[in-house]
């Protein structure tokens, strides 16, 4: 991995739209156990790294990050919250680091009963103070800040939890 600052992460949805944040945008961001491969491509005879985030994502995302001029390529309508809590569609991570270099890391992903547009392993929750949390876990079954009462009852006593979602 780079060890330059990260100068931008960009959250790369199903639909190849890009949601542009920089670390005044964030609370907490993790990616947990990044691995990475190389894989052969015949036509093109070469050899590229692939790098995926195997046990997922962690993110809280300020309020003040909730604005349409996060988008970076659509005239998206949603303001950025709508949209992951309509749709849970972030496929890739893109840290963007100071020298212009990047790093593009797959999340896991499953599709949803309904379609695979939107995916299973992806949960977030608009907290009462209007912070956003996005957790990608590794599987349905993998441990969960949602899951851990401890967690939720923390978030509850600060009185981040938004009781309505």
């Amino acid at each position: 991995m780079k060890k330059a600052r990260i100068k931008f992460i960009d959250f790369v949805t199903e639909g190849c739209s890009t949601l542009r944040f920089t670390s005044d945008d964030l609370h907490d961001f993790d990616l947990f156990e990044i691995v990475r491969n190389y894989s052969y491509y015949e036509p093109h005879k070469t050899f590229y790294e692939k790098f995926k985030a195997k046990k997922g994502m962690f993110c809280i995302l300020k309020k003040s990050a909730n604005v349409i001029e996060r988008w970076l390529d659509i005239n998206e309508p949603m303001k950025p919250f709508d949209h992951l809590l309509k749709w849970c569609d972030i496929t890739h991570v893109d840290l963007i680091f100071e020298d212009d270099s990047n790093c593009y890391i797959a999340l896991p992903w499953e599709g949803t009963s309904d379609d695979n547009y939107s995916n299973s392993l992806q949960r977030n929750l608009v907290m009462q103070n209007g912070d956003m949390i996005i957790e990608v876990r590794e599987s349905e079954n993998a441990e969960s800040i949602f899951d851990d009462k401890w967690n939720i009852k923390l978030l509850e006593e600060r009185g981040e939890r938004d009781e309505s979602g």
